[in-house]
């Protein structure tokens, strides 16, 4: 009975990221899908107080960056015709949101199961406190902010593969991101996204539940 519900928790790395299926074979791009807070939302409008909690889930990416994100500007994308990031950039563009799928040529004579390719943004964080920073890959990728090293997976992985790290920002202060990415097979994602998070996220799940009529 909605009537008798005025608040709603959702806990749970799903809330905002729509399940849609695994990694390797099972990964699939659909025309449209809903997260359980956006199904939700759209059934009830204003009518509930919806809370939302990740929990202790580890397991997937939300809020890709876009462009909203990276200072307004999107971020530089560098592809080589080699796995060595060497040379002159065989082509160089603007992206607008880091979920990037390679299942198609991108001109230019770049070799889709040979190329490596290096994106450059900034983005400033909003508030001080803790975010996490993922990425998600096929194949290799490293990631620094403002120039240290993160994440270095810079190999062959053969299924996607999720890398989360929990890091302290300063609200105000701009940072640079910089994502090196080679490519080995020629259909390969690359996904990097980062959202604020609670210092204790288990207490947060389980003190929005407790307050919750359902």
């Amino acid at each position: 009975d909605q009537s008798k519900i005025k608040k709603l928790a959702i806990v749970g790395p799903y809330a905002f990221a729509a399940n849609t299926g695994g990694g390797g074979s099972a990964y699939v791009v659909p025309k449209k899908s809903y997260s359980t807070f956006a199904a939700i939302k759209e059934l009830v409008g204003d009518k509930m107080d919806i809370q939302t909690a990740i929990g202790n889930a580890d397991t997937l990416l939300l809020d890709f960056f876009d462009q909203s994100k990276m200072d307004g500007k999107g971020f530089k994308c560098e592809y080589f015709n080699n796995r060595l990031l060497q040379g002159k950039p065989a082509l160089v563009k603007m992206e607008n949101h880091f979920d990037l799928k390679f299942d198609q040529s991108l001109g230019n004579g770049i070799k889709m199961d040979s190329l490596s390719a290096r994106f450059t943004s900034t983005f400033t964080a909003p508030n001080t406190g803790f975010y996490k920073l993922g990425v998600s890959g096929t194949d290799g990728f490293r990631v620094y902010i403002n120039d240290s090293l993160i994440f270095n997976e810079l190999k062959y992985l053969g299924t996607e593969t999720l890398r989360n790290k929990t890091i302290q920002l300063v609200g105000g202060q701009r940072i640079n991101l910089r994502v090196e990415y080679r490519q080995t097979c020629p259909e390969s994602i690359l996904r990097v996204a980062i959202h604020s998070t609670p210092k204790d996220p288990l207490k947060q799940a389980v003190d929005i539940a407790a307050n919750a009529d359902a």
